[in-house]
């Protein structure tokens, strides 16, 4: 076992960050192709989009929740985590749901948040088309939740 094995172990509400820092780079494909493992995030979720243009923000986080043994939304509608798990607040790790026009944004918090902080840094899927790190206004920030199977 090594030591990467031993940090995503099911229960820790860590473990999804770290698959998610794992999965840095994945990025649509421009055009009539593709990402497969786009598409993959897509079958965790009831709409089980077929395609890397569908909004996968959502889709990437039932992933990471899933891959490493915890229940996830199974949602694609990014809002759908405000009722997720245990409230969290702003710690490396958590989710953090955002209001956008024309719905929302999920996200892993990269860097600790404090109340005050201009920003949040986030690392999530579908971040300028791909999985990156991220700054999101504090002013859209809707709430902070924590992955939890005990609920």
């Amino acid at each position: 076992r090594t030591m990467s094995d031993s940090i995503i172990e099911k229960n820790n509400p860590m473990a999804p960050y770290y698959w998610a820092q794992k999965e840095m780079g994945e990025k649509e494909i421009p055009g009539s192709k593709d990402n497969p493992r786009i598409v993959w995030y897509h079958s965790f979720t009831t709409l089980k989009a077929t395609d890397d243009e569908t909004p996968w923000c959502s889709s990437f986080m039932c992933a990471a929740a899933e891959s490493t043994g915890f229940k996830s939304t199974k949602s694609a509608r990014a809002k759908s985590w405000l009722d997720y798990g245990i409230p969290g607040d702003g710690s490396v790790g958590d989710i953090a749901i955002f209001t956008r026009e024309g719905g929302g944004h999920v996200a892993f918090v990269n860097k600790k948040f404090t109340k005050g902080d201009a920003v949040v840094n986030c690392l999530g899927g579908n971040q300028s088309n791909r999985v990156k790190v991220s700054d999101y206004d504090s002013s859209r920030l809707v709430g902070f939740r924590r992955f939890s199977n005990e609920i």
